[in-house]
Formats: C-alpha cells, sequence, structure tokens
C-alpha cells in the first residue's frame, strides 16, 4: 500500500530532498535552489494520489514532452514510489515499532522479576556458591537484560551536570518550569514491583536482592532504588571525593609528588561546578521528606502509578513538589531584576522589566542593582543604572500640550498638538470647524493675506486685495485659440515685419500641448495597412481597447501572416513541419496565446533541454560551445582559456573598466566600433559579437546602431564611464531595482491589467525557455484571423495593395487610394505595419506637387535578403552534437564559409513534438548582409540554395547523407537594418509624418523598433493601450518617443506572468 503523503509534513521534505538531485541526475532540472518547480509538482501528484503508471505518463506526455518508448519517466516512477516508501518506514514506521519492541521487552522483565523476588522471600536457606561476593559491590550484580550498565556509571552519567544549563534543569513542580506533559504531577515515592521496604544502602550480592533494593529492568527508568537509597549513595560518594581531595592536598604539601587520583565525577566534587562555585548537589536537593536519614513512607507509595492526570491539586497542598528540583541558582528573578530584551526599543509603558538609559547608546552594561533616581527623564549616556520603560516618557509626553501649539516645527514632536490653523482665519463661517482659530492679533494693518490664519480687527484686513499668485494665468482665455499649419511662415513673417518698427510686438498665446482629434462618443474608423503578425496582432487587441471602432485589415498579398510560415510535408513514415521563418514566441506574449485559447496547441522547449544550454559558435574550423548554463567549471575554463574563439576576452573584460569614456559629441557609433572600443580588442567583436548579430539581424557589427540595438549599455558607458563598472554601479545602487527607460516600465506595468494565467498553463511556462505550437508559428497567424474575421467591427481585405495616402484638407481625415478605378476610403486612423520603404513609397504619392514633404529617412531604411533551406534526414542521429545549433562570425576563414552562410539550426532540438517521423531536421540560413548590392537577378535559385547548404552540412559537421526532404524560401527585404543613425532617422520620419497627417498616420512594425516576432507583437499591444488611453492625438506618429531622449527610471519590483499584483513601484533615475 503506497504511502499517504501530505504538504508541509516531515515525508513530503525528505521526498522533496531526494527527489531534487534525482532530476538533476537524469537531466530533467538544473539542480539549483531555484529551479524546484518540477519537483514541487511531482510531490503535488504524489499528495493528489496518481498512480505511478500516471505520474509516468504525465512527466512524459505533459511535463517533458519525451517519447512515449522513453523508458526514463517510468523508471523514474518506480524510483520515487520506492523512496516513499523507504521514507515513511524510516519516518513513521520504525519509531512506531521500536516503541512497541521496547514497551513489550519492559513488562516481560517486570512480570519475571516480580516472580523471583517472590521465591527467594520464601526461601530463607542457605545461600549458594554463586552469593559469594568476588568483587567490588559497583561491579556485581549485572543487569540480566543485556543492558550492559553499570551503577557507578550509570550514577556518574545521571549525576553529571557540570555542563548543564538552567533552562535544561528541571523545576519545581506544579507545572512551574517543567517541559513535560506531567509537570502538575509528583514524582514517585516508593520502589515499583516488590522494593517497597527500607534499606539504607544498596547490598549487591549476586542473584541475592535483598529488602529494598530495585531489580534490574524495572520500569524506574534511569534511577534504581528509591529516593532514601538515592540519597544515601549519593552522600557516600560525595564523603569520597571530599575525602580523597582532603589526602591529596596533604601529600603535596608534605613535598610529596603529588599522586594520581581516581576518576571521581565533578557533581560530587565541592565548588567544582561550572566555574567553581555553586552549592553542594546536597544544599540542591530537596529532603523535606526525610526524617533522621530515613525515608518516610507514605501512603501514595503503596498505589501502583497509574494515573497520569493533572497534579496541581496535590501541589497546592504541598505534596507534589519535586524530590529532585535542582535550580542552580535558587529563586527566579524578580521582573525588575531582568534586562528587557527590547531594551531602548521598547514601546510598552508598563513593562516591568528593567531597561538601560535613554540617553545612551543600546547596548551598554547595565548594573541591575543600581536604580536610577531621574528614571525614564536621566540624561547621563554614561548611567549604567537601571531605568523603566522608554516608552513610559512618550506616554506621559503624549498626554502634555506642546507648549509651541500650533507653531511647532519639530516633525518628531511627542507632544500633544492642538489642529492645525485654520486657513479662512476669522472669516470662518463654519460653526462646527475642527480647526484652530488663533487669538493672537495680526501685526500687519492693513492686511493683504487672504488666508491669513490670525484675528484683525474691523477694517484691518485690505479690501480688494490682489490676486493669489497660485491662482493667476499665464494665458488669455478670451482669444481664441492660434492655429499653426505645418510649413506656413506666415507667422514668422509678420513678427520679422514688426521687430523692423518702433512698435511693441503682441502675440497671440500659443498652445504648448496636443489636441485630440477623436471624439469618444463617435465611431471612428481604423484602417490598418499590412496583414502580418504586426497589422493582425493590432487589429487583435483594438478591438480590446477601442471598442468602438471600425476596424479594417489591407493586404497586398494572397495571404496572410507576412515571413510568419509554416510547411508541413509528408516524409516516410510520417510528416515534418518546416519553419520558413521565425519559430518560437517567448512568456510575454503568453497572455495572448491564452486569449486565444492556443493552449492546448503549444509546444515547449524545457530549461533543462540541450537546445536551452547548448549553443556553438563555428570557429575557426570546429564547434565551440558557448560558456552557459548547464556548464561545468573546468569545462567553462578549458573553453574559455584555450579556444581561439574566446581569446582575449577576459583581459578584455577587466581592461574595459580602466579605458576611458567616448567623447560627448559622439550621437552613435557602429557596434563593432563600441564594442573594439570598450574592449581593446577587435577579436572579441568579430569572432563572439558579429555572430550573435547574424542570427538576430543577418547584419554587419561595424554597420548596425550600438545606441539603437545596445541602449543599456551605451547608457552605462554614458552615465559611469564604463560597461562594466555601470552595472557593478547598478547592483550596488540597486535596493532591490534596475534602471531601465521609461518605456520599458509602462509595458512591464501594463501586464498588471491582464487576465491571470491558468496555473498548468503558468507551470509549465516557468521551466519552459521558447514555445511554439504543434503545428507551427503560423498557427497564431490563422488564429488571429479567425478571431477577427468573427467580429463585426472588424474586415479583413486581402490582393488590396495601397498606392497613396492623402489627407482631407477640409476634414483632416485619410484618404486611402487603391486601384486606380476604386474610389478612396476615408479613415479616420492610418496604422501602417508595412516596411518603412513601402510607407514612404505610399507617403510621397499622396503629396502635393506645392509642397511636398521628404520622407527620405523612411525610404533609407536598409532591408537585407535571406534565404533559408531546410532539410530533412531520415537518420535521426546524424548531428554530431545536441543543441540549438551554431553560428558563423564574420571572421571565419574564407575557405570554412564561402557559401556566405549566417548559421545552421538543428530544428529536431530546438522544438520537439512537431513531427510525427522519426528524423532529424535542420535549417540553414544563407545571405544577409553578404549579399549586400546584389541584384535581384544576382540571387541563388532553390537548387542551388539546397546544393550550398549540403556543402555547408557536410564541411562543418560531416553529414554526407541524402536529405529525405527540403524546401527553400527567399525573403527579399526580410529583416531591416538599425544602421548607425537610426535613432536619427525616425526622429526625422516623425516630424515628416506629423507635418503630413497631423497625427492620423502611424507607424507600427518591426522597421522601427524591433525585428523579432516578439517585438512586433508587444510594439502592437503598445500601439492598441495608447490608443485606447489617448485616442487620435494630432502629436503622435507612433515614433514620438525617438524624439524625447530616453527617460531611465528603475522598477522596484519585477511582474510575474499571470499574477494580479500592486503596480511596481518607478523612481526617477535622474533623481538618485
Amino acid at each position: 500500500m503506497v504511502a499517504e503523503v501530505q504538504m508541509e509534513t516531515p515525508l513530503a521534505e525528505a521526498i522533496q530532498s531526494v527527489v531534487q538531485p534525482k532530476l538533476a541526475e537524469v537531466g530533467w532540472s538544473t539542480g539549483g535552489s531555484d529551479d524546484t518547480a518540477l519537483t514541487e509538482y511531482i510531490i503535488l501528484m504524489l499528495v493528489n494520489g496518481k498512480t505511478q503508471e500516471q505520474i509516468a505518463s504525465e512527466l512524459a506526455s505533459d511535463l517533458l514532452n519525451l517519447s512515449p518508448d522513453d523508458p526514463a519517466p517510468r523508471e523514474f516512477s518506480r524510483w520515487l514510489f520506492e523512496q516513499v516508501d523507504a521514507l515513511n518506514a524510516q519516518i513513521n514506521g520504525a519509531a512506531s515499532a521500536q516503541g512497541n519492541a521496547q514497551m513489550a521487552s519492559a513488562q516481560a522483565a517486570d512480570v519475571q522479576e516480580s516472580t523471583e523476588m517472590s521465591g527467594m522471600d520464601a526461601e530463607m536457606g542457605d545461600a549458594s556458591g554463586s552469593t559469594i561476593p568476588t568483587g567490588p559491590k559497583a561491579m556485581r550484580n549485572g543487569h540480566q537484560n543485556n543492558r550492559e550498565k553499570r551503577m557507578l556509571g550509570h550514577l556518574n552519567k545521571a549525576m553529571d551536570r557540570t555542563t548543564d544549563a538552567a533552562l535544561h534543569r528541571v523545576r519545581g513542580g506544579g507545572g512551574v518550569g517543567r517541559v513535560n506533559s506531567h509537570g502538575g504531577r509528583e514524582p514517585p515515592k516508593g520502589p515499583r514491583h516488590q522494593a517497597n521496604r527500607s534499606m539504607a544502602i544498596m547490598n549487591g550480592l549476586s542473584g541475592m536482592q535483598q529488602n529494598g533494593m530495585n531489580m534490574p529492568g524495572a520500569g524506574n527508568m534511569g534511577m534504581p532504588g528509591n529516593p532514601g537509597q538515592m540519597m544515601d549513595a549519593f552522600k557516600m560518594y560525595e564523603n569520597m571525593s571530599a575525602q580523597m581531595a582532603q589526602m591529596s592536598q596533604m601529600l603535596a604539601s608534605a613535598g610529596y609528588a603529588q599522586p594520581q587520583q581516581p576518576f571521581i565525577n565533578p557533581a560530587f566534587q565541592k565548588n567544582q561546578r561550572g566555574n567553581g562555585s555553586g552549592k553542594s548537589l546536597f544544599d540542591r536537593v530537596d529532603n523535606s521528606s526525610r526524617r533522621n536519614n530515613r525515608p518516610q513512607q507514605s501512603k501514595r507509595q503503596h498505589q501502583p502509578d497509574m494515573e497520569m492526570g493533572d497534579g496541581g491539586q496535590s501541589a497546592a497542598n504541598g505534596e507534589g513538589t519535586d524530590s529532585m528540583d535542582v535550580e542552580g541558582k535558587g529563586e527566579a528573578k524578580a521582573p525588575w531584576d531582568t534586562m528587557c530584551k527590547f531594551n531602548t526599543y521598547c514601546k510598552n509603558a508598563e513593562c516591568p522589566y528593567a531597561h538601560q538609559t535613554p540617553a545612551g547608546n543600546p547596548g551598554i552594561t547595565v548594573d541591575l542593582s543600581d536604580e536610577c533616581s531621574y528614571d525614564v527623564s536621566c540624561k547621563n549616556h554614561k548611567c549604567t543604572a537601571k531605568h523603566h520603560s522608554p516608552a513610559k516618557k512618550t506616554a506621559f509626553q503624549q498626554e502634555t500640550p506642546c507648549r509651541f501649539g500650533v507653531n511647532c516645527k519639530n516633525p518628531h514632536c511627542a507632544f500633544q498638538h492642538p489642529p492645525p490653523p485654520c486657513r479662512f482665519g476669522d472669516n470662518c463661517k463654519n460653526p462646527e470647524c475642527k480647526f484652530t482659530h488663533l487669538e493672537i492679533k495680526c501685526k500687519f494693518n492693513p492686511c493683504k493675506n487672504p488666508h491669513c490664519p490670525y484675528k484683525h480687527d474691523e477694517g484691518q484686513r485690505a479690501a480688494n486685495g490682489q490676486e493669489h499668485v497660485s491662482e493667476r494665468k499665464f494665458i488669455d482665455e478670451t482669444q481664441e485659440e492660434e492655429l499653426i499649419l505645418p510649413g506656413k511662415s506666415d507667422v514668422m513673417a509678420e513678427v520679422q515685419d514688426t521687430q523692423t518698427q518702433d512698435v511693441d510686438v503682441v502675440t497671440q498665446p500659443r498652445r504648448l500641448y496636443s489636441r485630440r482629434l477623436d471624439s469618444s462618443q463617435e465611431r471612428q474608423n481604423i484602417a490598418i495597412l499590412g496583414g502580418g503578425i504586426t497589422g493582425l496582432a493590432t487589429a487583435h487587441y483594438l478591438t480590446k481597447t477601442v471598442r468602438n471602432a471600425n476596424i479594417t485589415v489591407y493586404e497586398a498579398g494572397p495571404r496572410l501572416g507576412g515571413w510568419l510560415q509554416s510547411q508541413r510535408v509528408d516524409v516516410p513514415g510520417g510528416s515534418v513541419l518546416f519553419e520558413q521563418g521565425p519559430r518560437t514566441i517567448r512568456q510575454a506574449n503568453s497572455s495572448l496565446v491564452q486569449d486565444l485559447d492556443l493552449v492546448d496547441e503549444v509546444v515547449y522547449t524545457p530549461k533543462t533541454a540541450a537546445a536551452a544550454r547548448n549553443r556553438y559558435v563555428y570557429y575557426p574550423d570546429h564547434l565551440v560551445k558557448m560558456p552557459g548554463p548547464g556548464m561545468g567549471l573546468f569545462e567553462m575554463a578549458r573553453t574559455v582559456f584555450f579556444e581561439k574563439a574566446l581569446a582575449g576576452v577576459i583581459p578584455a573584460f577587466v581592461g574595459e573598466m580602466f579605458r576611458p569614456p567616448r567623447d560627448s559629441d559622439i550621437t552613435d557609433e557602429s557596434m563593432g566600433s563600441f564594442l573594439e572600443r570598450r574592449m581593446g580588442s577587435r577579436q572579441v567583436a568579430d569572432n563572439l559579437l558579429s555572430a550573435v548579430m547574424h542570427g538576430i539581424y543577418a547584419g554587419d557589427i561595424y554597420q548596425l546602431s550600438a545606441k539603437s540595438i545596445m541602449p543599456f549599455q551605451w547608457y552605462l558607458e554614458g552615465k559611469y564611464g564604463s560597461v562594466i563598472k555601470g552595472i557593478w554601479r547598478v547592483q550596488q545602487e540597486s535596493s532591490g531595482t534596475v534602471p531601465i527607460t521609461q518605456r520599458e516600465a509602462n509595458f512591464i506595468k501594463s501586464f498588471q491589467d491582464e487576465t491571470p494565467l491558468e496555473r498548468d498553463f503558468l507551470v509549465k511556462l516557468r521551466t519552459a525557455s521558447v514555445f511554439s505550437f504543434r503545428n507551427g508559428i503560423q498557427t497564431l497567424v490563422n488564429r488571429l484571423r479567425d478571431t477577427l474575421s468573427d467580429k463585426d467591427n472588424v474586415k479583413i481585405k486581402t490582393g488590396s495593395e495601397i498606392t497613396k495616402l492623402e489627407k482631407d484638407e477640409e476634414t483632416g481625415k485619410i484618404k486611402i487610394h487603391q486601384q486606380e478605378d476604386t474610389p478612396p476610403e476615408i479613415s479616420d486612423l492610418v496604422i501602417s505595419s508595412v516596411s518603412a520603404k513601402a510607407l514612404a513609397k505610399i507617403a510621397t504619392a499622396g503629396q502635393s506637387t506645392t509642397s511636398p514633404i521628404n520622407f527620405s529617412p523612411l525610404a533609407n531604411v536598409p532591408f537585407v535578403n535571406v534565404m533559408v533551406v531546410n532539410l530533412f534526414f531520415s537518420d535521426p542521429n546524424i548531428l554530431p552534437t545536441s543543441g540549438f545549433g551554431y553560428l558563423l562570425p564574420r571572421s571565419i576563414p574564407f575557405e570554412q564559409n564561402p557559401e556566405r552562410a549566417l548559421g545552421v539550426i538543428f530544428d529536431s532540438d530546438a522544438m520537439s513534438g512537431q513531427d510525427t517521423a522519426t528524423g532529424t531536421k535542420v535549417t540553414v540560413m544563407l545571405g544577409g548582409h553578404w549579399w549586400d548590392g546584389w541584384a535581384a537577378e544576382d540571387l541563388y535559385s532553390p537548387e542551388e540554395g539546397v546544393e550550398m547548404a549540403r556543402t555547408v552540412l557536410a564541411r562543418h559537421l560531416g553529414i554526407m547523407a541524402d536529405p529525405t526532404a527540403t524546401n527553400v524560401s527567399l525573403h527579399r527585404d526580410a529583416i531591416p537594418q538599425y544602421k548607425v543613425g537610426h535613432e536619427q532617422r525616425m526622429k526625422d520620419a516623425h516630424y515628416a509624418l506629423k507635418r503630413a497627417y497631423g497625427g492620423r498616420v502611424r507607424a507600427v512594425g518591426n522597421s522601427y523598433t524591433g525585428v523579432g516576432v516578439n517585438d512586433c507583437l508587444r510594439a502592437a499591444r503598445d500601439m492598441a493601450r495608447q490608443l485606447g488611453d489617448e485616442g487620435i492625438m494630432d502629436d503622435k506618429t507612433g515614433l514620438e518617443h525617438f524624439v524625447e531622449p530616453a527617460k531611465w527610471v528603475r522598477m522596484g519590483t519585477t511582474v510575474n506572468l499571470g499574477q494580479r499584483r500592486e503596480q511596481p513601484k518607478v523612481e526617477d533615475e535622474n533623481t538618485r
């Protein structure tokens, strides 16, 4: 029968202590103290009563995504139940079994001894030879029940009190100070069984137990004999000790060598207890029941000790005192002679304990025998006498009025104060006013303060005082608002003309705030350009934040989703899923997954999986595992010190703290230049950073902007002069906070309004690194499309190419032009999720020929082309290692990468649970910035792409087999490049859109704030929340955060996804 497991029990804690290292052993956990989610879930399954098969099934399918044929979960489940049975027997079973065995043995010995004693009292014949003494008394009559104890050693151990603390000693009866449950019951006064006759000293003849001696093995454990016998024995040993000490001193004084003294328990030596002082043992033993060295028998001694009830009544009558009541320091101290543990922090005015002087520093020495005459009013910081609680003084002060009254300026004043003065003074008309009305006359005549609290005579107040400064206004509300149109210079021309004249220039008040263009009562028409993941997500979020809007999504192509494309291909033995673009999303978008009811379609990559732990860089001619979680210390040291890819890393990082910061006139620089300048070595940037940027941007680090892509590192150098030093300073100054931009803080705080995640979903997310869907990332696109199509206020139009955006000068709304024969559609707001190039093209087409606006900042955002080649091999063990994949840096020799590959992804390891066929799936990425400047006809064909991918795998991984299935996708203008000056270009683009459309066209997507699918989902969410909170504002373009310098704040707490918490505390970084 399986043991029952309950939460927060010793058995549950023991199970957790053995399961956690076992999970680390099998590779399902990191083994760290912060990685206990899977352990807690396993214990929760045991608490819920799940069987061995159920636990193995749930581990394999739901938690670890293992193959149904994998024996590891079944072996672990079998091992788990064996451990539960063993731990249960150890904790719950062994103790009870041992206690029962000892009780049965003691009862059997009692019966036997009682029989023997009766027989010996009846037979009075001659003693046999076995009764002749054969040695010292203390060494005779060994116990017959294999207890292997001797009387002298037993007494020595029982009475040794040299190391006994006062808290461990037994105090008086009646329940006062005792630590057991029988404190109120007086101890046994008579021997058990047949030992009920008086005997001064125990006779130790073997086999002839005489009157008054306890039998071996009796229930009186630890103290054989009755109290009278024990007192005699103790007295005898004390006398022996005193005699031996006296003889030793006499021999020493006569000049003889000090003889070796026999071992005498220090408990029997006078003045040898503790530090050399204290009473004798017998001075500490209650002898109130002894008369002439003879124990007094009582009727209670003849009664069997069977009742375990409360002895309070007998204690009250004086019969319940403990015959072994030992207290080294006499009676308990009075509270006034004991220091209060709170001392100067005591808040109890009636505290009976002693305290130090309130004027001294806490912790000074106090003489408890001396009492200060000043008590709590003592001002002597050297006073060592005892005082009452300092709260007594505070309580007195709280009842005493402050002599300064309402004029008291001490914020910590403990005296009583009246209410603050009434701001209306003697003009107060409220008969029940709770504020103080001063009787002091105002010294000013006339008094011009309309809120003067003092008393005034009639006519003393000014009749018409000036308006208070807090009520003055800096704008003439009687004038009309000045309308300033973009591109018009009439106002400046008038100002210049008037400055040439000898007259005063008076200008109309200008409106310095933005203006809302929509009305909350009107139903708005919102158009979204682009049906990629950003456009669909924006429409989805708008249906929740702007409910009174008609939303139309325009997509030029025949399909939705943009670069998110998943294709399932049939192969022998099943099918495989090829991802032709992004393939995973992160936990920040888990609420969207739950909102779309896709939780059951999610497949996870655990943090303990090889894909989450093993990431490689190929340099110069082999794979190099990057340091990360799961790598041992020896392996990490070998990699750092001996791999060429990491050569010079440690000196570069150490020297970074001592290198000068950038010049103040540098507003931006490339990532390669930034890292080379900070590290003092180009090798680190070329070998490591370039490989990472190949995997994210497919770009060149000597062209990508450090300020736009690495804003935190850029900020640290600007404020602290060094990145490493800045990280150290941030940790020192953090106090539980981290510096982030205000935009990031607003994004994190927005999760407080989200619906909490389902518990099972949240548990799995906590153990996952990334996640995707069973049928690919396109599942998200399809579900967004279906959800939006079911809404009455949303329309999706595919095959609708927008040619230009034109502003209606009369209404300010936007005309959306499609084909030439189609009339334009009118929209209150246009949200563009297309590329920056496409937006620049249609915006330029919509400008008037008289005063066109330049949209070159948008047109100059560069893009790169990427070819994605998917290959499937029927051999499941064709890869030489496991992991997420590897990237190729720009510094790799040309002969090792003539195909100009960017990296290789091990799809079979990176995301499991998507394929039904057994085999190995990989993806090779080609092109990127290596193909910059190539014409469209120069790009490779699909057949050439497959051949190049096979060549890369053969050279780097030794894979020579033919693939079972392949798929090639050439993405033109796939990834935007945030090159140096990207922030300034976005500022110029913001002003251009604002002048052209007055806040009615907004830009969102991967061309501006992030190239990944997670960045696009976040941008869509921010756009929808902004429109829901502010509406259509005339100064918003989606790029306005590029205009103002990034404001850095400190966020006090982190937000757990799916859990409602208080709003995180945000502090301004500039005020620290």
